[in-house]
């Protein structure tokens, strides 16, 4: 699916539930501003992308959000979370560090939410 431009306000209620659990976590790595008016793109079914493109596939650094409250912050090659990054999971649990080809690799942090 290419990325499509959608109103930011037509998110509003799945930002609100990010920065809610982003709050609950205490997360203090990176000083988020959900009210940035940085361009959304709805990239798949419920999954909403602020960020960099090259040839509209995720590239650099960028935002992601889930329908469900989940959130990435980080850095995006070839469309897959690749770098240093921020995922924070519906249940709370969240990793910070190293990715590779969309999955934890390298140094980092899980913190279960339990």
């Amino acid at each position: 699916m290419a990325p499509e431009k959608i109103n930011r306000e037509n998110i509003s209620h799945i930002l609100k539930l990010v920065e809610k659990n982003y709050a609950k976590v205490n997360h203090r790595s990176e000083n988020i501003d959900f009210k940035t008016k940085m361009t959304v793109y709805r990239i798949g079914e419920g999954i909403y992308y602020s960020g960099e493109f090259v040839d509209d596939v995720r590239q650099g650094k960028g935002y992601q959000y889930w329908e469900n409250g989940m959130y990435y912050a980080g850095y995006w090659k070839n469309g897959r979370m690749e770098g240093e990054g921020f995922l924070l999971h519906e249940n709370l649990d969240y990793y910070e560090g190293e990715g590779k080809h969309g999955q934890a690799h390298g140094y980092g942090i899980h913190q279960r939410a339990d």
